[in-house]
């Protein structure tokens, strides 16, 4: 009979040290193969953290042939590649729509190497009659699984916003359902899958796992909707021993009809992490009291970092004073990606620069765009550089511009030690640089070299640009969304206020996200304020009612 286990871990309680350490256990003290293990995660960022735990105990990700997303495992279950083009694009859904009628606006699809690594995040939003069916319809397999019940579900038009249910209120229902089974025939016909679509057809076929596993580790298992979770029931039935790793309250990928209540089905024995590592006192009061909202008192029983912390109001206008010059990691977290590009445009206009997190981006997202900003910015100031960043420059710009050979002992990586050489008989490190160009020696002339239609320095219209003495990089400061930081921590954490939509489950969606984006913090929490002075969501969380925090 399998085993179940269900480990809660909130915030930096150390549910990924905890599975990593058992795996160490499995394979080093029980002598169990890798090869009989299966661990599948939906964040990125515990995938990132459990493959850098285990090489660091001596297992390379090439030794962990069953650590994927679930997506990526049911991909090779049944023998699908993106080179046998087996999955659905931009021109099989325009295709479909021209021939039946139905308005559709071409988006970008995500691919299967995208699922692996951001999750499967949602598709971009647009209100059109088919972009709406195509999201709905995989969103109802998600939640119920079977034919029946999924057109059923579109009898009712359930899980449809005001205005989705607006753009299709012209189409009949029953037109609305033929359209359905017509998409699902011409999938078979060329041999296409959207991606939970694999999923489907392993529940429905019961297509059993491709090896031997006798463990399985599910973390992040709040985010499971119920089609993964029926694909992992059918695949753990051989296993002696099943964990299932999660936190309630961080299910925040409601979107893809996630239920973190699915695991209770399972009575499965309970372990619950009673230590944060991560989120001191102040910050922790503050979660404590959205998990209230939520309706989860399991934070009560958990003690936080020994460590006071603080949660600090801040004006939206203030948020550019307050981000650190120095090595602090920061983040900055906001609901959507519109608002993110509002608050970059600000930064951009300031020539401030910061990293991106996830499907946002930044010129500083570049290495190349980095690396030649901060080599153009030490010849600028006359203060010396790092070799590997005029090395990575040399590489990019047209070997025209460069005494023989230059070039390819950059791309070699020989320069280091010809940089070495050279400075054993006093000369200074710009000034050897200068003497691999065939014509340059100065700044002026080495941005008219950058601007050279040939060479490849990523965004180097904005490069040159951008004022030497007054941009400021921040390659310690990151922006993204609530999603995209799941799983991440830093010393800092913005929380950008919001108004959430109209139609939004405050107490089971919207407060999960708050609650993910308040414990990221190892110090500070700051709350910024809408840039309308309005109060948001945040603010009515922590501070409005007898309930409040602060």
């Amino acid at each position: 009979m399998t085993k179940i286990y269900r480990i809660t871990g909130l915030p930096g309680t150390g549910k990924t040290t905890y599975l990593s350490e058992r795996l160490e256990y499995m394979f080093k003290d029980l002598g169990i193969s890798p090869d009989n293990v299966l661990f599948s995660s939906f964040s990125r960022a515990t995938s990132r953290a459990i493959f850098s735990k285990m090489r660091e105990l001596d297992y390379p990700q090439e030794l962990l042939p069953h650590f994927r997303t679930l997506h990526s495992l049911s991909s090779r279950v049944l023998g699908l590649t993106k080179a046998d083009n087996s999955f659905v694009e931009v021109a099989d859904y325009k295709s479909f729509c021209a021939t039946e009628g139905i308005p559709y606006r071409p988006t970008y699809v995500k691919t299967i190497d995208d699922i692996e690594r951001f999750g499967v995040v949602g598709e971009e939003y647009v209100v059109i009659a088919g972009n709406i069916l195509f999201s709905w319809w995989q969103y109802l397999k998600k939640r119920y699984i079977r034919e029946e019940a999924i057109r059923a579900a579109m009898r009712e038009r359930t899980h449809l916003g005001t205005a989705e249910l607006k753009t299709l209120a012209s189409f009949p229902t029953q037109l609305i359902i033929e359209w359905y089974q017509r998409w699902e025939s011409y999938k078979r016909t060329w041999n296409k899958y959207e991606y939970d679509d694999m999923l489907q057809e392993i529940v429905l076929n019961e297509v059993p796992f491709n090896a031997d596993i006798d463990y399985m580790m599910i973390d992040e298992a709040q985010d499971l909707n119920p089609l993964q979770f029926e694909l992992v029931k059918q695949w753990m039935e051989p296993c002696e021993e099943v964990y299932f790793s999660l936190d309630k309250n961080q299910c925040i990928y409601f979107f893809t009809a996630a239920d973190p209540d699915l695991t209770d089905q399972l009575s499965p024995e309970e372990l619950l992490l009673r230590q944060s590592y991560r989120v001191p006192r102040l910050p922790w009061e503050a979660a404590r009291t959205i998990a209230h909202i939520i309706g989860d008192h399991t934070i009560d029983s958990v003690e936080p970092k020994d460590a006071l912390g603080d949660v600090l109001d801040i004006d939206y206008r203030d948020v550019l004073e307050e981000l650190p010059e120095s090595d602090v990691k920061t983040f900055l977290l906001f609901r959507t990606h519109n608002k993110i590009s509002d608050f970059m445009d600000l930064c951009l206009d300031e020539y401030i620069l910061t990293r991106g997190i996830g499907r946002s981006s930044s010129p500083l997202n570049s290495p190349v765009f980095t690396s030649t900003l901060n080599l153009l910015q030490s010849l600028y100031y006359d203060d010396g550089f790092e070799v590997r960043n005029a090395a990575r420059f040399l590489s990019r710009i047209p070997a025209k511009h460069l005494k023989r050979g230059i070039k390819q002992r950059a791309k070699d990586g020989k320069l280091e030690f010809e940089f070495k050489q050279q400075h054993l008989d006093g000369s200074t490190e710009i000034s050897t640089f200068y003497s691999f160009f065939k014509n340059v020696d100065s700044l002026d002339k080495l941005m008219q070299v950058v601007s050279d239609p040939k060479s490849t320095i990523p965004q180097k219209e904005y490069l040159l640009e951008l004022p030497l003495d007054r941009v400021r990089i921040l390659d310690n400061v990151y922006v993204g969304t609530y999603f995209a930081v799941k799983g991440g921590e830093a010393e800092r954490v913005f929380n950008f206020d919001y108004k959430p939509h109209p139609e939004a489950n405050v107490e089971r969606d919207e407060a999960r996200l708050v609650f993910t984006g308040i414990t990221r913090t190892e110090d500070i929490d700051y709350i910024v304020g809408m840039p309308n002075h309005s109060e948001g969501i945040i603010h009515s969380m922590l501070y409005g009612g007898d309930g409040g925090w602060g």
